[in-house]
């Protein structure tokens, strides 16, 4: 119990008490998600990218075999 004790105490002293701080720690948490959101976004648009190079390799390709034979 003594263990419990302790650790509940320190999570009570370390919230934040302040208006401000809850804005700031909401400010934080929304910066977070906008760069996971930009981020998924990133990875969505590239993945994107490279599938159309590597088809428009594949045509350019198969062209090459069909125009030497």
């Amino acid at each position: 119990m003594g263990d419990q004790h302790s650790h509940s105490h320190s999570h009570a002293h370390s919230q934040h008490g302040s208006l401000s701080s809850a804005k700031d720690e909401h400010d934080l948490n929304m910066w977070k998600g906008l760069v996971a959101a930009l981020g998924l976004v990133f990875f969505f648009f590239t993945e994107k990218c490279l599938t159309l190079v590597g088809e428009w390799r594949k045509k350019r390709q198969r062209r090459k075999k069909v125009g030497t034979v």
